[in-house]
């Protein structure tokens, strides 16, 4: 069938020749129109390209790049192109990292690397930096002298986790800006020499004595004389100072702070206003080039620092054989500027693409031309100015716009370039009213003006079922006039229920809440939202972002480690009593609080771990616990002598669950008394009553104990260690994503970032929490552009001390932009004095946060196929309508000068109907009384599946110590694949005798492959140093230390399973390059063994299909309500197109295992496994499910393949089934109690 494309796309694809520049606007179609560039260029025997291997591509996430390569082998199988489909694995279709580190690998000899390096990402980078940070920060550190880092001290903190400036983070922020520029540290612009002390001194001896005289001719005062005897006073310390000819900053800093800024006093004389306008002009320039001054002598000591810091984090890596992202990108840089390495890529590719291109730096840029042939000419980008939004990350539009404007300049089309600026201008998701309000807003000159990318939309939202518009906009206006205590609060609380009230109006409309998201700007206030939506009757499942441990069951989950391994840590135990898992009241926590001294016949406090063990002990009848009166077991059911109440169910439930858990964490570990306990307390039954919304939580709190299990497998010395460094990962601000692959997760609202949306699209959107525009603003000042960067510092509080006569001149009258607009980099380069280039600098600053801002706006709202919302909050001022960030923006777009209104109306922007806006604005009545209300009549219409469960108390089995040899985890409740293994008619044996053939029969041994990585950080930061000896030592891990015969199989899977792991994220050459490097982590001594199972893995038809989808994930763990308990498990490798939809495809491995095993025996003994994944894919939402068991041992008896496999398929009319006879087999199970 012939190959359709807009008119726009055709010029993109047969236009060969370049360079060539495509801006793709959002829902363009740009995937599509890459691929079918590659194809042609294969097709086209002018192109000069004759195989795929000549073809460069290169895109900016992982996830991207597999998605491009399977959309290019189906393309090409399409076409008979089955020679190249078939290179396609193999094919230069990486993010820029992947193809640096390719290249480096190759030329490593060359370059001076290790060409087994790994790759430092992530969590294992930051750690590592701050060993560099501590080595050189450290107290006995003898690399920085003890004078400069006391003299640091003196301006700030050594560390700092609240967010503002430490020594350390400026040193980390020098360190990797030096690593994003070509030139390193020399790269860095310090602006103009700082001014003389002495200088400074006479500027402000002249300002003072051009104001003296207007001051005298005031009318006589207390205030008048006063200021007078502190100006002379200045005066003579000034005039000395001057006429010593000291050039000392220390001196002339404490002669300034000594220096009163006088007050302007009331006149109706012009001259005089303006000379006290003057005068305050130049005390406070004077106060801000003295305070530079120092802040560049800091800067300096900063300086050198950073570079001590840097060349131990270089040796730190060299240690580890190991590269992080910025060294791929500088030593790739270094090595093609070597004119014999340089040579052979001159022309190694005929066609270069880099998709995202506005999201590259300097470096990268250097990278692509060293490619791009000469003129530039087999190089196409695609980019979208309006869609960058990662200035966090370093990303630079200016650097994209500035590239652009290169393509045309003549230098091109001499050295043999044809450039040419395309556009992809038609939008295939989003309807025509969705487009028209983003042009509305977006196509004003205050944000893209002229350089917008205006779209047409082709999609007619044919689906939208609500009678309101399509476009809605509400404001959140707050009380004029200055901020009072808890307004913001308020006003969030007001905007979240407007958000759950639209889209419950969207529900009764007929709309499902799996076609709803809503973006927010940031997921500080992710979870009051989330409950909003919740009162509504939705049930909702944050979703992206780093926010794990943000979430409250996984702090509960914190405080049930710490409480079990520490009863004595009270906080703790408090916060576990009183969360969901228990639920104890005032009442209960009184009881427990509260002893009986029998001496005295009177109550006593006690600690609640106290009370917790006296209860504990009159369970079992033994004696209590020293200092506490014994309670018969008849108390716990019956009035106690000093209560007049016997002590609730939940109490007596919490006695039984908590005191279980003390006494086996010993005998089973933490992990697994932490399951155990998840159970007996009856939260995981009542999570799975909560739908979509319990799922997600079920999947964070086993997602939490894997985290502790993985510190146990790492070496964690008992369960306090595990406990403490589980609780670190909360104190050290780490990020993680949330659990996944919850079932029932269909039927839910999403919360995501926008930056986690960007890609994706959605059918109803709401959007929250937009910038306001603010800069974010610190003591160090770094803006980039061109590979170089300009830094600023300002001192801390050893000079500007809080309410210091320096500190009020300082920040009297801060430089920024004057009339003709911000200040821009040009300006900073050419600024007078330090305070004009670090006020420069600042406006530089406010000015692309701002920018950036408008660019989430317009990536939030093209991310909507059917609907857009939009909630903002303003604060209206007197007599000025201008709010902050994009509020303003919406604002003059649709009422030009004027201010919000304050009644609801509709808005005209050029849509098929008029917009519907409203204002809702917050009073001093009370509001929250308002939102009780609602939430009471909201909540007698909320579903069962999400209303609070009742207290479910299972009964907890009686329980006896188990031997010193320790058990499998507790099966009650949490079970999995291998435990309904022994439910078959003679499994038994038969599970025997596949553990020992078959070292991954039990998924098991996955989950110690990679419980001590996979969930420390997502996976791709978790495999920047794959074979790194645990605690810094240089043996294997203390499973393979061990040596015996017994862990010899699962060593070998181990080794293997991390392989194919590494595979699945960074490519089959990371994995080959990492053979010998996992079998000394594992100690696997047959490394043959290992790398003949790689590679017949990596050649199978297996490994081919599972490349050709979009998303590979390996290790995916899943959790599965099914009938009393949660089935659990972790996937081999899991692969999909798109999120919870369409097909998917699962990999599990198997090592070892019998050659005289036949094809219908493996069928048959992997059967129930395949139906336990089938079942946690089709719950998630897929509608087709394929599953694959590889033998990456035993050859394909057929001859056909590389290995023997056999699968499975089923779809979602097959999940009913396979849930029932799941169910059974849990049923008959006799699982071992501990």
């Amino acid at each position: 069938m012939a190959v359709r494309f807009t008119e726009e796309q055709r010029a993109c694809v047969e236009r060969l020749a370049g360079p060539l520049d495509i801006s793709a606007g959002a829902g363009s179609g740009k995937t599509f129109t890459l691929t079918q560039r590659i194809a042609a260029a294969l097709a086209d025997p002018s192109s000069g390209v004759d195989d795929i291997d000549q073809i460069c591509a290169i895109t900016f996430t992982r996830k991207a790049a597999a998605e491009l390569k399977g959309r290019v082998r189906s393309t090409l199988r399409a076409q008979g192109r089955l020679d190249q489909a078939m290179k396609v694995d193999g094919a230069w279709i990486s993010t820029i990292h992947g193809m640096c580190s390719r290249i480096l690998r190759a030329e490593a000899l060359q370059v001076g690397v290790d060409p087994g390096f790994s790759v430092l990402e992530g969590k294992e980078r930051d750690d590592l930096l701050a060993q560099a940070l501590s080595e050189v920060l450290g107290r006995q550190s003898d690399i920085v002298d003890g004078a400069v880092r006391q003299t640091l001290l003196r301006e700030f903190p050594v560390r700092s986790f609240r967010g503002e400036a430490s020594v350390a983070s400026i040193v980390e922020a020098l360190v990797n800006a030096a690593a994003t520029m070509p030139e390193g540290f020399d790269g860095f612009v310090r602006g103009p020499e700082p001014a003389q002390p002495s200088a400074l001194a006479r500027e402000m001896l002249e300002a003072y004595r051009a104001v003296e005289p207007f001051y005298r001719d005031c009318k006589p005062s207390k205030t008048r004389d006063s200021a007078l005897a502190d100006l002379e006073k200045a005066c003579e310390a000034l005039e000395e100072f001057v006429a010593s000819g000291s050039q000392d900053l220390s001196e002339v800093l404490g002669i300034l702070d000594g220096c009163p800024l006088l007050r302007k006093i009331k006149s109706s004389d012009d001259a005089r206003n303006e000379a006290f306008d003057t005068y305050q002009a130049a005390h406070s320039r004077v106060a801000q080039n003295a305070a530079y001054a120092r802040g560049a002598q800091l800067l300096d000591e900063f300086m050198g620092m950073a570079r001590r810091v840097d060349d131990v984090f270089s040796r730190l890596k060299r240690a580890a054989a190991a590269l992080d992202n910025n060294d791929l990108v500088r030593l790739t840089l270094r090595a093609l500027e070597d004119p014999a390495i340089g040579a052979r890529y001159a022309d190694r590719f005929r066609l270069v693409m880099v998709d995202e291109f506005q999201d590259t730096d300097a470096l990268q840029i250097a990278i692509v031309r060293h490619l791009a042939g000469p003129g530039l000419r087999y190089l196409c980008t695609v980019g979208d100015a309006q869609q960058s939004i990662y200035r966090f990350r370093g990303a630079d539009v200016n650097g994209y716009r500035a590239f652009r404007a290169q393509l045309c300049e003549p230098s091109i089309a001499e050295a043999g370039g044809q450039p040419a600026l395309l556009q992809l201008t038609r939008n295939f998701r989003s309807h025509g009213d969705i487009l028209a309000f983003v042009r509305k807003v977006c196509a004003q000159p205050c944000v893209f003006g002229d350089a917008f990318l205006d779209l047409s939309a082709v999609y007619d939202g044919s689906k939208y079922r609500a009678s309101e518009p399509r476009v809605q906009l509400t404001v959140t206006a707050l009380p004029a006039g200055r901020a009072k205590a808890g307004e913001a609060a308020r006003a969030r609380a007001a905007s979240a229920r407007q958000v759950a009230e639209h889209f419950s109006r969207l529900r009764e409309a007929g709309h499902d809440a799996s076609e709803m998201v809503l973006l927010l700007g940031g997921m500080t206030h992710a979870q009051e939202y989330a409950a909003a939506l919740r009162r509504e009757g939705f049930e909702c499942i944050v979703a992206g972002g780093s926010t794990f441990f943000s979430f409250p069951e996984v702090s509960v989950m914190r405080a049930l480690a710490c409480a079990v391994a520490n009863p004595e840590d009270t906080a703790s135990l408090f916060e576990v009593l009183t969360s969901e898992m228990f639920r104890l009241s005032a009442d209960d926590l009184l009881r427990m609080a509260t002893g009986w001294d029998d001496a005295w016949g009177i109550p006593r406090n006690r600690k609640l771990d106290r009370g917790l063990v006296a209860l504990a002990c009159a369970r079992s009848g033994e004696g209590a616990a020293e200092g506490e009166a014994l309670e018969p077991v008849s108390q716990l059911a019956a009035p106690a002598p000093q209560t007049s109440e016997p002590p609730s169910p939940a109490l007596r439930q919490a006695v039984e669950v908590l005191s279980k858990a003390l006494e086996t964490v010993r005998f089973v570990g933490l992990s697994a008394a932490l399951r155990q306990t998840l159970v007996d307390s009856g939260w995981l039954a009542r999570l799975q009553q909560r739908g979509a919304e319990g799922a997600a939580c079920i999947a964070n709190v086993l997602k939490a104990v894997r985290l502790v299990e993985g510190f146990e497998d790492g070496g964690a010395a008992g369960p306090s260690s595990a406990a403490g460094r589980f609780s670190a990962l909360f104190d050290a601000g780490a990020k993680d994503k949330p659990g996944v692959l919850n079932a029932e997760g269909g039927r839910a609202v999403r919360i995501m970032t926008i930056h986690a949306s960007k890609g994706l699209e959605f059918p109803l959107v709401a959007v929250a929490e937009l910038p306001t525009g603010a800069a974010r603003t610190g003591a160090l000042a770094l803006e980039s552009r061109a590979g170089r960067t300009c830094a600023g510092l300002k001192p801390g509080a050893g000079t500007l001390a809080a309410g210091s006569n320096l500190t009020k001149a300082f920040s009297k009258a801060p430089v920024t932009g004057g009339e003709g607009g911000p200040l821009t980099w040009d300006d900073a380069l050419a600024a007078p004095d330090a305070a004009a280039f670090n006020g420069a600098l600042h406006d530089i600053a406010s000015f692309e946060e701002a920018s950036e801002g408008q660019r989430l706006f317009y990536v939030a709202a093209t991310r909507a196929k059917e609907s857009v919302a939009v909630f903002l909050t303003i604060r209206p001022k007197k007599d000025d309508p201008v709010c902050a960030g994009v509020a303003d923006d919406i604002r003059s777009a649709f009422f030009g000068q004027e201010p919000f209104p304050e009644d609801d109306c509709e808005l005209d922007y050029g849509g098929s109907a008029p917009a519907l806006y409203r204002c809702r604005g917050i009073g001093d009545e009370g509001l929250a009384e308002e939102a009780g209300d609602a939430s009471e009549e909201k909540a007698q219409a909320v579903p069962a599946a999400t209303q609070p469960s009742k207290m479910l108390a299972p009964e907890v089995a009686s329980f006896a110590l188990p031997p010193c040899t320790t058990p499998g985890r507790p099966a009650t409740g949490l079970f999995s694949y291998s435990s309904l293994h022994a439910t078959l008619d003679g499994a038994s044996d038969e599970a025997d005798a596949a553990v020992k053939d078959d070292s991954s029969a039990d998924e098991g041994a996955s989950l110690n492959a990679s419980a001590s990585e996979a969930y420390s950080a997502a996976h791709s930061a978790a495999l920047a140093t794959p074979f790194a000896a645990p605690d810094g030592e240089g043996g294997p891990p203390a499973s393979s230390m061990a040596g015996k015969d017994a862990d010899a199989a699962t060593d070998f899977g181990s080794a293997f399973h991390r392989l194919a792991q590494l595979a699945a994220l960074r490519g089959a050459d990371a994995a080959r390059a990492h053979v010998d490097a996992a079998c000394r982590a594992y100690g696997v001594a047959d490394s043959d063994r290992v790398r003949a199972a790689l590679g017949r893995w990596l050649g199978s038809r297996a490994c081919a299909r599972a490349a050709s989808f979009a998303h590979r994930e390996p290790e995916f763990p899943f959790a599965l309500p099914v009938a009393d308990g949660v089935l659990e498990g972790e996937i081999d490798l899991f692969c999909h197109n798109e999120p919870a939809s369409g097909h998917a495809f699962i990999v599990d491995y198997k090592t070892g295992g019998s050659a005289a095993e036949t094809d219908e025996r493996l069928h048959a003994k992997h059967l129930l496994q395949g139906q336990c994944y089938a079942l946690a894919a089709l719950s998630a939402g897929f509608d087709a499910v394929e599953v694959t068991f590889v033998r990456v041992e035993r050859d394909d008896p057929a001859g056909v393949d590389t290995l023997q496999q056999v699968g499975y398929a089923y779809s979602a009319a097959d999940a009913p089934g396979l849930a029932a006879e799941i169910a059974r087999l849990r049923a008959n199970s006799t699982l071992p109690t501990q």
